[in-house]
């Protein structure tokens, strides 16, 4: 499996994520039940706010961008005029350019020396944490700081006045910022011009809602994964590193640094030679069996229990985007003419906010693309406040991975296929041949494997649609117990299936 132009060589504790996601509920299906990335983990791994104005990437036409209302205010901050005049200025200086690369832009903009090493290249296999992080420093020296003071030629040609020169410095960073870390698209390594608006506003102090494109983009990649045409390939471009955050928050497969930081939590696994390393088996078993899942880690930092009524968001902001997060909706994602569109179903993996898993009920509805007016009415809903609506936020439970109904565990062990943990022995002694027996005879060899289960292959993502599962066993995910087929299949070949075992240990009854 490989991202394109994103991550070469992809760890295999990602892989074993991977294929026990659903694409309709946008979770991840384990032994012990149901987990997903949920927007309060993106507030507190990477910063992103929950509540605030729509993310609307697009270019503003000519009268928008220059004009005014009647009260002589702009529609459009001027530093956004400045940020679309340097892109015009570098596009002229070069007629063959047909986008402009972040070293481009940044060169643009800065004209000194880099203020960092590179780091030297990362070892494949890390068993120990490295000593060096080779993170910046979080410094800005004095020098810096004053030469960004100092007039440029360029702020003359731009027109720039010195009162707005920090704020559009800040404008150019943030849309870098927006292009490569938190939304990165299909042009990789470019600046999109649709930012701009957004980047200025941020520059200006105003909030902006990051954390409900940034989640859509993250299921939007994870289902592209899952659809692949191409077994083990997958043209897919989404913000890996906020995935990479998680799963370091919940399963631990990052070192922390030696020092702490303040600001978001995924900071703490930053670094070279960060990320552990997992062979196959224990991937798997680290990722399908869940035994040292963090239940609780991003929730604690709500500092709230008892009941929330929402009211004000001056009153109690951080209680306004924890109510939000455990709110079902659909979340929305607009750049440039394209409005995506992905389920947010809480109550799927209610255990990560202390509440009690119950058995899920299906949605309505499976879109995955909108218009532009449903997008915008979507967001709206899921960040809608002033309610008067009330919550209980509870306290965290003695044991999270019990802290279920009585019938959730008998549905769950029902219609969760365990198939891969119960043949883990079996496939760790196929990976390691025992050298001190003699070779066989083929007649030998035929009496000796009678009665002996064969292990079970490598597990391969594959669509339902794709004609090479035709002799192809698929084992399907608990989501075909609520009525529809899960987009994410485990395809396993009828002759490596251990004698027995040729029928899911989920019933025809339960997928219908």
């Amino acid at each position: 499996m490989r991202l394109y132009s994103l991550m070469i060589g992809i760890p295999t504790y990602f892989e074993h994520f991977v294929k026990r996601g659903c694409s309709q509920t946008n979770s991840l299906h384990i032994s012990v039940g149901e987990l997903s990335v949920s927007l309060w983990d993106l507030h507190i791994l990477g910063g992103l706010p929950i509540f605030g104005k729509f993310n609307d990437e697009y270019i503003p036409c000519a009268a928008e961008l220059t004009g005014e209302d009647e009260l002589g205010k702009k529609f459009i901050l001027k530093r956004c005029e400045y940020l679309f005049k340097a892109f015009h200025t570098i596009f002229t200086n070069d007629d063959k350019k047909e986008s402009i690369s972040i070293e481009d832009w940044i060169a643009f903009w800065y004209k000194g020396a880099s203020s960092y090493v590179k780091p030297p290249q990362r070892k494949a296999k890390r068993y120990s944490h490295s000593k060096a992080t080779w993170n910046p420093t979080r410094y800005i020296l004095a020098s810096l700081k004053s030469s960004r003071r100092k007039p440029k030629p360029f702020f003359v040609s731009l027109g720039i006045n010195d009162d707005v020169v920090e704020q559009t410095y800040l404008a150019a960073f943030l849309s870098c910022w927006l292009c490569i870390f938190v939304l990165p698209s299909e042009e990789v390594n470019t600046i999109r011009p649709t930012t701009f608006k957004v980047a200025s506003m941020m520059a200006s102090g105003q909030e902006i809602c990051l954390a409900i494109p940034v989640l859509t983009s993250i299921y939007k990649g994870l289902n592209n994964i899952a659809n692949s045409s191409t077994l083990g390939r997958s043209e897919s471009y989404f913000p890996t590193h906020y995935l990479y955050a998680w799963l370091a928050y919940i399963f631990g497969t990052h070192y922390l640094i030696p020092f702490s930081l303040a600001g978001p939590k995924m900071t703490e696994y930053s670094g070279e030679g960060a990320a552990k390393y997992f062979d196959g088996l224990a991937a798997r078993i680290l990722i399908h069996k869940g035994d040292s899942i963090s239940w609780n880690s991003t929730s604690h930092f709500n500092n709230i229990k008892g009941l929330f009524i929402d009211k004000k968001v001056t009153e109690n902001p951080q209680g306004l985007a924890y109510f939000i997060n455990i709110r079902s909706s659909r979340l929305v994602l607009r750049i440039g003419d394209s409005s995506f569109v992905e389920p947010y179903s809480p109550y799927h993996f209610s255990r990560q906010f202390r509440y009690c898993q119950e058995i899920p009920n299906e949605l309505e509805r499976d879109e995955h693309s909108t218009t532009l007016e449903m997008a915008f009415r979507y967001w709206w809903i899921s960040i809608q406040y002033k309610t008067n609506s009330k919550a209980l936020f509870p306290s965290s439970p003695i044991s999270f991975r019990r802290h279920t109904i009585a019938s959730f565990q008998k549905w769950w062990e029902k219609v969760h296929d365990d198939y891969l943990i119960k043949e883990k022995d079996l496939l760790a002694q196929s990976t390691q041949p025992d050298s001190s027996k003699a070779k066989k005879g083929k007649g030998e060899e035929d009496e000796t494997r009678q009665g002996i289960k064969p292990p079970a292959k490598d597990v391969k993502i594959m669509t339902g649609t794709s004609d090479k599962a035709t002799n192809v066993k698929n084992i399907k995910t608990p989501v075909c117990r609520l009525g529809k087929p899960a987009m994410f299949h485990s395809a396993i070949n009828k002759r490596d299936i251990p004698q027995g075992e040729e029928e899911s240990n989920t019933s025809k009854e339960d997928c219908n």
